[in-house]
Protein backbone atom coordinates (compact mmCIF):
# COMPACT_ATOMS: atom_id res chain seq x y z
CA UNK A 1 0.00 0.00 0.00
CA UNK A 2 2.92 2.09 0.73
CA UNK A 3 4.67 1.33 -2.48
CA UNK A 4 1.39 2.42 -4.11
CA UNK A 5 1.24 5.65 -2.89
CA UNK A 6 4.87 6.76 -3.68
CA UNK A 7 4.60 5.53 -7.14
CA UNK A 8 3.18 8.04 -9.86
CA UNK A 9 1.59 11.08 -9.34
CA UNK A 10 -2.32 12.58 -9.17
CA UNK A 11 -4.74 10.38 -10.70
CA UNK A 12 -1.92 7.99 -11.21
CA UNK A 13 -0.96 7.47 -7.67
CA UNK A 14 -4.90 8.00 -6.73
CA UNK A 15 -5.76 4.68 -9.16
CA UNK A 16 -2.33 2.56 -7.41
CA UNK A 17 -3.58 3.12 -4.37
CA UNK A 18 -7.23 2.47 -4.68
CA UNK A 19 -6.38 -0.96 -6.46
CA UNK A 20 -4.18 -1.78 -3.57
CA UNK A 21 -6.39 -1.18 -1.18
CA UNK A 22 -9.44 -3.16 -2.57
CA UNK A 23 -7.04 -6.01 -2.91
CA UNK A 24 -6.60 -6.22 0.89
CA UNK A 25 -8.10 -8.73 3.29
CA UNK A 26 -11.90 -7.71 3.79
CA UNK A 27 -11.32 -7.57 7.70
CA UNK A 28 -8.36 -5.00 6.97
CA UNK A 29 -10.42 -2.94 3.97
CA UNK A 30 -12.85 -2.59 6.52
CA UNK A 31 -11.10 -1.70 9.61
CA UNK A 32 -9.45 1.39 7.09
CA UNK A 33 -12.41 2.10 5.57
CA UNK A 34 -14.06 2.83 9.10
CA UNK A 35 -10.97 4.82 10.36
CA UNK A 36 -10.80 6.77 7.21
CA UNK A 37 -14.47 7.81 7.56
CA UNK A 38 -13.67 9.04 11.35
CA UNK A 39 -10.25 11.40 9.62
CA UNK A 40 -13.08 12.43 7.18
CA UNK A 41 -15.76 13.40 9.51
CA UNK A 42 -12.83 15.33 11.52
CA UNK A 43 -11.25 16.86 8.81
CA UNK A 44 -14.78 18.17 7.88
CA UNK A 45 -14.89 19.89 11.43
CA UNK A 46 -11.64 21.34 10.69
CA UNK A 47 -13.15 25.57 11.17
CA UNK A 48 -13.79 24.50 14.82
CA UNK A 49 -10.73 21.91 15.40
CA UNK A 50 -8.03 23.06 13.60
CA UNK A 51 -7.55 19.67 11.97
CA UNK A 52 -7.27 19.89 7.98
CA UNK A 53 -6.32 17.39 6.37
CA UNK A 54 -2.89 18.32 6.10
CA UNK A 55 -2.24 18.34 10.48
CA UNK A 56 -4.37 15.05 10.31
CA UNK A 57 -1.82 13.75 7.76
CA UNK A 58 1.01 14.86 9.83
CA UNK A 59 -0.48 13.52 13.28
CA UNK A 60 -1.50 10.09 12.15
CA UNK A 61 0.22 9.36 8.92
CA UNK A 62 3.19 8.06 10.91
CA UNK A 63 1.17 6.26 13.53
CA UNK A 64 -0.95 4.28 10.53
CA UNK A 65 1.89 3.77 8.15
CA UNK A 66 5.47 3.89 9.29
CA UNK A 67 8.03 4.79 7.22
CA UNK A 68 9.48 1.17 5.55
CA UNK A 69 11.67 3.15 2.88
CA UNK A 70 8.66 3.29 0.49
CA UNK A 71 7.73 7.20 1.64
CA UNK A 72 6.11 9.40 4.03
CA UNK A 73 2.77 7.71 5.45
CA UNK A 74 1.69 11.05 5.70
CA UNK A 75 1.26 11.38 2.08
CA UNK A 76 -0.93 8.10 2.04
CA UNK A 77 -2.81 9.45 4.68
CA UNK A 78 -3.85 12.63 3.08
CA UNK A 79 -4.34 11.08 -0.36
CA UNK A 80 -6.92 8.72 1.66
CA UNK A 81 -8.60 11.36 3.23
CA UNK A 82 -8.99 13.87 0.66
CA UNK A 83 -10.00 11.25 -1.95
CA UNK A 84 -12.13 9.00 0.76
CA UNK A 85 -14.71 7.81 -1.92
CA UNK A 86 -12.88 7.03 -5.01
CA UNK A 87 -10.39 5.45 -2.44
CA UNK A 88 -12.78 3.24 -0.44
CA UNK A 89 -16.16 3.30 -2.55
Amino acid sequence: LLRSAAQGKGSERLQRVAVAVRELPAETLFLLRFVFAFLVHVCANAGENRMGVENVAIVFGPSLFPDLGYGSGGNLVHCCIKHYSEVFE
